[in-house]
Order: structure tokens, then sequence, then C-alpha cells
């Protein structure tokens, strides 16, 4: 009998609904795939996570493929995605680039960035909570809730300074930030999602 603990290791080739990350830290190395009514938790590189992170919206179809272990104690299918590929946007409209309006100009279907409010105590203490829900009204004051979407996050290590947020790509951190100086925001973020 074979003390191996897998058997041979096969190629899989996935298309379906991404669900978003097993656990949303972002250090999370699993994400959940949905494949024909099938939940599937595959594992994924550092590298992939902050693609899918900066990238890709629950409800987009991708394409995952990698390498599959099924383990002969457990019986259980390890997955380890290799490569990852977006294939659709997550809810077609007119305005989406899949399905181009003539009438409407293109917009993006996913948040080009991400504005990720810190969410822990000393930042929920100092208004934290009701930052991130006035980010959020304010987007569609700004007509800008279809480009920036807003996100709790953990600590970011400025608890002196609280209430925190950090904007991405670029990782710009700001802090000391409440809701009388939202403003200042506005020409920041139009700033950033100009092409």
């Amino acid at each position: 009998m074979s003390t191996l603990p897998y058997f041979q290791p096969m190629e899989f080739n996935f298309e379906g609904e991404f669900l978003g990350f097993a656990d949303p830290t972002p250090k999370c190395k699993y994400i959940r795939l949905n494949v024909l009514s099938e939940e599937l938790s595959i594992k994924v590189s550092k590298e992939l996570r902050s693609l899918l992170h900066l990238t890709v919206q629950s409800g987009t179809r991708i394409q995952v493929s990698g390498i599959g272990k099924l383990d002969r104690q457990t019986h259980t299918l390890k997955l380890k995605a290799k490569q990852i590929v977006s294939i659709g946007c997550p809810h077609p409209t007119p305005h989406c680039p899949d399905r181009p309006s003539p009438t409407a100009p293109a917009k993006p279907c996913k948040p080009r960035i991400k504005v990720r409010v810190c969410q822990k105590s000393k930042c929920l203490k100092r208004g934290g909570k009701a930052l991130c829900e006035s980010m959020r009204a304010a987007l569609q004051d700004w007509d800008l809730h279809d480009q920036v979407a807003i996100e709790p996050t953990g600590c970011l290590g400025r608890c002196s300074s609280a209430p925190n947020l950090v904007i991405t790509p670029g990782k710009q951190i700001h802090s000391g930030i409440c809701v009388k100086t939202l403003p200042k925001f506005e020409r920041l973020l139009t700033n950033l999602v100009k092409p």
C-alpha cells in the first residue's frame, strides 16, 4: 500500500462566478468559486490575491486554472490556482464594456479605486463606522459610486490619529478623517478615476 498522502496531481480549468474570499482579510489564501451550483474553495498565491483585490468584485465570471491533488486520507480535493482570468462583468448593463450601448458612453463595471476604512477599536470609537457610511453616501452625490468602492479593513497602524483610511491603488493612507473633511476627497477621487 502506498504511503504517499496525495494521488497524482491533475490540472484543472474551471469557469464560474467569483464569490469572494473565504475570509475578508487581505491575507486570505482561498477564493470561493461557484461552478455549476457548487461552491469550490481554491488556494491562490499572494500575487493573484493582490490582483483580485484590485480588479475583480464578487459576481464577476472568472476562469481559474491550476493544479489539483486528492488527499488519500481525507478524500478531499486540494485546488491551487496558477492563473485567473476575468471573463465578464458581474451585472451586465448598457454601460458595461462587455455590452456597450450605442446611446451611452461606456463606464467601467467594477470600481477602479478602493477606499478601505479602518474598522478596528480606536477608529470605530472615533467615528470609523459613520465615516464609512458617509463616504458611501458622498460617492452617490459625487457620481463616483460606480468607480470607487468603500470597504472596511483592519488596523492600519496609526491608531493615535484615528480614524484612518487607505486609498488603493497607490496605498495612500489618510489619518484623522472625519465627516467634515470629506469634501477634500471629492477632488482627490475625481482625479484618481480620470483615465
